[in-house]
């Protein structure tokens, strides 16, 4: 369970379902829904699986004790068993969802692999990647039923990316010495942990600034119905 993070494997999945909500497409979809949450779980669970096997050296330097394979309560072979085991679960159960999805999580598995063992040294590229990530569920969750993308999905699609790229910045801080011993190139390690903070500082004061941006602005709820601005709507809305 500490290796898997299942408590955060499980909360991430709910982003699948909010754009099931987003899009207007859960509703009708259930089954799809839930199996693209089950695939989400497996996919989380061999992702932290597979960062910790090959982050444990770091791991180790930076006392983390939260590590399971750090505290040698299971060992590195174990914990790339239980990563293969997820990302093929994934993968297997994608499946049923259709070709352009189970791609897609393909890819995404791909890029759990090369992100732990080689991306996360290359400045930059390591938070993009995992801004990715952060979008990635909201990004699946609007491809069960379709390959169309909501403006108000899309909208929040980069505000989860901003997020995602804005706390990877502030987390590499804490790991800043680990990192520098084995070469991971941060914002923090190569120039330091100030300017880390204040670019961090800045990506959460714009997030939490344009966050209630389609409360005022024409933000479609989704392409079958033309709602109006929230604050132009009363306890109605007009629908096509």
């Amino acid at each position: 369970m500490a290796l898997t993070r299942f408590g955060n494997s499980l909360f991430g999945t709910f982003s699948v379902s909010i754009a099931g909500v987003l899009s207007v497409e859960l509703i009708g979809n259930e089954i799809d829904y839930l199996i693209a949450g089950t695939v989400s779980i497996f996919l989380f669970m061999g992702s932290f699986s597979i960062n910790d096997y090959f982050d444990h050296k770091i791991d180790i330097v930076n006392n983390r004790k939260d590590r399971p394979i750090v505290i040698g309560t299971i060992s590195r072979s174990k914990a790339l068993n239980i990563a293969t085991v997820c990302f093929f679960l994934a993968f297997f159960t994608s499946l049923f969802l259709g070709v352009f999805p189970s791609i897609f999580i393909g890819f995404n598995i791909l890029l759990a692999i090369v992100y732990s063992s080689h991306l996360k040294k290359v400045l930059l590229l390591k938070n993009i990647t995992i801004a990715y990530c952060f979008m990635a569920t909201i990004l699946f969750g609007t491809i069960i039923v379709d390959n169309r993308i909501d403006q108000l999905v899309g909208f929040y699609m980069i505000m989860a990316f901003l997020v995602g790229f804005a706390f990877e910045i502030m987390a590499d801080i804490s790991d800043m010495i680990g990192d520098m011993q084995h070469n991971i190139k941060t914002i923090a390690s190569f120039h330091s942990p100030r300017v880390a903070a204040f670019v961090s500082s800045f990506f959460f004061i714009s997030i939490f600034l344009f966050d209630p941006l389609p409360f005022f602005e024409s933000i479609e709820y989704n392409n079958k119905s033309n709602l109006k601005p929230y604050h132009k709507l009363g306890y109605e809305h007009e629908r096509i």
